[in-house]
């Protein structure tokens, strides 16, 4: 859910809809630092913080944001390079998880060899 988040938070920017991420966080009534810990995943994103997020920018999906259903955008056209960025913020995202991933691995099977 996080990943989704983060990609709502550039949505939103590149929408117009706030400055940064900080502005975001202002119109929301929270800490910067704690909407930061949500969007890097140090923090659980409650269904409280989706209801508040999508009162204040009702342009936000909540089903997308909770469980990836349809698109960020309650809008029904977005334009076709708003499509892309999301899309390319998702796979950057994918791409890092991967890469996480495949270090655990190669960490785990060094593990193995000395064993």
């Amino acid at each position: 859910m996080n990943e989704r988040l983060r990609t709502v938070v550039k949505w939103i920017i590149g929408q117009g809809m706030a400055a940064n991420q900080a502005d975001i966080a202002f119109k929301l009534g929270i800490n910067k630092t704690y909407l930061s810990q949500l969007v890097i995943g140090n923090k659980i994103i409650a269904q409280k913080f989706i209801d508040n997020l999508c009162s204040k920018f009702p342009e936000v999906n909540p089903d997308y944001l909770a469980n990836g259903s349809g698109n960020v955008s309650n809008l029904k056209t977005v334009e076709n390079k708003n499509n892309i960025e999301i899309l390319m913020a998702e796979i950057e995202g994918l791409r890092k998880e991967v890469t996480e991933l495949l270090n655990l691995l190669a960490q785990i099977k060094v593990k193995e060899q000395f064993n």
